[in-house]
């Protein structure tokens, strides 16, 4: 694959994640305040994972393959969002680490 077909790819990959995320946010919006609430950080999330892979993209540290992968996916925000959700991966391990960062700097001075 060339450097212009991969950069073509992604950027309709991209397309397609936004305008999934897009319409995810459409249907939180036809939803319930409490519904809202319960649901938004999927929307929070789909927008970290786009991020993810615009990074490994832009750092080309996924291979012609892994893009064209992502790119054959329907809903490929979704799918990475459910992997993230069966993962022992926990972010409010990540978020204490953070707090605990800033409270040992805070601490030093």
């Amino acid at each position: 694959m060339t450097q212009e077909e991969r950069e073509e790819l992604f950027a309709a990959l991209h397309e397609r994640m936004e305008a999934e995320r897009e319409t995810y946010r459409e249907k939180l919006l036809h939803q319930t305040p409490a519904q809202i609430l319960e649901n938004a950080d999927r929307y929070v999330m789909y927008g970290e994972l786009m991020n993810a892979i615009d990074r490994f993209v832009e750092e080309e540290e996924l291979d012609d393959a892994e893009v064209r992968a992502l790119a054959d996916l329907d809903y490929p925000l979704d799918a990475a969002y459910w992997i993230f959700v069966d993962t022992d991966c926990d972010l409010s391990d990540s978020l204490r680490d953070c707090f605990l960062e800033l409270v040992e700097q805070e601490a030093e001075e």
